[in-house]
């Protein structure tokens, strides 16, 4: 009976969140519609909790939630899917007024709308606190568009709303970032809000957003699978490679990149290469160009999970991406192209930086780069010396605050 419950619940779940659900929405009515969300909702880490946090569909968000659910036991955590908020959002909001950042400046111009979406998102909370005691809500950002309503939605309910903000500053220009799109049209609508380093406080405390009993830095949850991990030891074999977060600026440097390396990991008969890209779109673009251009020692993968790719692999090669913060808590070699990203000020790892230089190693060109790929793949075992493992920690906790001895999720809770 308990599998049947599953298989219905995740069949209910696909099916409400799928293309049809604008079709569906207009054929039973917005109500009839949240029962069914009611129907297909699965509660993370403690079933038989007394109280449950929602959670809104982010896909970084969701490593923090698992490991949330995973080591916070006090609560169940409810997985909202972000299609179930958009599917009567899209239809009153109009597209141009949408948009992470760009709606808070259009808020005024279209209020009737928002109220509107407001509303129903209160039917929705409503509902949810009453069928499964809703006693929070935890969103990843302050600038989504599709959590605006919700939160509104939750002050009105009385029921707080906590932000555990994913955004980081790893330049200098991130401060102008900030103020360019949230010091003009920010409206509060957090009861607090939860920070991966004390930089990123700073700045909000800057622009008075919050007050300072209200921001909280805790690191990232997701860096705490890393304390009870145990990867695969013995033999391992292929090159990983995460694609930039400035990629498509400097697109034609990394494919150009891609095929010297694969071409040379192809002659060296050194294994394979996986590409851990970013979204579907990216997975989309090069695999077409690795098809053109026969790289077909290259697989590229969108969904999975940074744990196993770290298990499977012997080297990375990464540059601004969280996906390589969050590596440096392997003891797997990281190389840094640093030719790619021309412009010093949206460099994520800065080669004049001391702690940088002894936790990543710099390629200049890709000469140097393959000459470093050869260097650890050859070698049975390529893992850091226990000294570069050390000067990792202290350098991750440059940007989110990491501590041996308290994890983040204790931080959160």
């Amino acid at each position: 009976m308990r599998n049947y419950q599953k298989i219905f619940k995740k069949l209910l779940n696909i099916i409400i969140s799928s293309n049809l659900r604008h079709i569906l929405i207009q054929l039973i009515g917005f109500n009839n519609y949240t029962s069914l969300i009611m129907k297909s909702i699965n509660i993370k880490g403690n079933t038989r909790a007394k109280k449950n946090i929602l959670c809104v569909e982010k896909s970084l968000f969701e490593k923090d939630v698992d490991e949330l659910s995973h080591r916070i036991r006090k609560y169940g955590w409810v997985w909202l899917s972000k299609k179930q908020i958009t599917v009567y959002q899209d239809k009153i909001i109009p597209k141009k007024y949408r948009g992470q950042k760009k709606f808070r400046q259009y808020l005024d111009e279209i209020p009737n709308e928002w109220r509107k979406c407001i509303e129903m998102s209160k039917i929705l909370i409503q509902k949810l606190k009453e069928e499964h005691n809703i006693c929070a809500l935890l969103v990843a950002n302050i600038d989504y568009s599709q959590d605006y309503a919700l939160q509104v939605a939750c002050n009105e309910l009385k029921i707080p709303v906590i932000i555990l903000q994913k955004e980081y500053p790893y330049n200098n220009n991130y401060q102008s970032f900030i103020n360019t799109y949230y010091s003009k049209h920010f409206k509060q609508t957090a009861d607090a809000i939860m920070v991966f380093g004390e930089r990123s406080k700073n700045i909000f405390l800057e622009l008075g957003y919050f007050d300072k009993s209200k921001i909280f830095v805790t690191g990232a949850p997701r860096l705490d699978r890393w304390r009870s991990l145990q990867l695969i030891k013995g033999t391992r074999e292929g090159l990983l490679i995460f694609c930039f977060k400035d990629e498509l600026n400097n697109i034609n440097s990394f494919l150009e990149m891609l095929v010297a390396v694969s071409n040379f990991i192809k002659k060296e008969n050194l294994g394979k290469i996986t590409i851990k890209s970013r979204n579907e779109i990216q997975t989309k673009q090069l695999l077409k160009f690795c098809k053109k251009e026969k790289l077909d020692n290259v697989e590229i993968i969108n969904y999975a999970n940074i744990y196993d790719l770290i298990s499977e692999n012997k080297v990375i090669i990464s540059s601004n991406s969280l996906a390589t913060i969050e590596s440096m808590l392997s003891k797997l070699p990281i190389i840094i192209p640093d030719w790619i990203i021309k412009d010093k000020n949206k460099k994520m790892f800065d080669p004049e930086d001391e702690l940088c230089i002894k936790s990543l190693e710099f390629s200049k060109n890709i000469e140097s780069l393959l000459k470093d790929i050869l260097k650890y793949l050859k070698k049975d075992s390529a893992e850091v010396s226990d000294e570069t493992f050390e000067a990792r920690k202290k350098f991750i906790s440059k940007f989110w605050d990491y501590e041996s001895n308290i994890t983040a999720s204790e931080k959160v809770q």
